[in-house]
């Protein structure tokens, strides 16, 4: 698990392959849940996630595919 602070984000860091990421700023949830962070991420895990996308990552990460990236290396534009 990476975290970050200040609008930081993992897909940004070099040489890591996330498999999801969930943001758990006040601003992605507060409308909804207001202080709720836990309904927040119960209903992420449970109806958002993208375990498919996780998977594909997942494979990426052990060598058996490429990540998917964004933004697209400065090669592949």
């Amino acid at each position: 698990m990476i975290s970050t602070h200040d609008a930081g984000s993992p897909i940004l860091e070099e040489g890591v392959t996330p498999l999801l990421a969930c943001d758990v700023w006040e601003h992605a949830y507060y409308i909804d849940y207001r202080q709720d962070r836990a309904g927040w991420l119960t209903s992420w895990w449970n109806r958002l996630a993208n375990w498919g996308f996780a998977e594909t990552q997942f494979d990426a990460a052990i060598g058996q595919d490429k990540p998917w990236r964004y933004p697209a290396p400065p090669a592949a534009r």
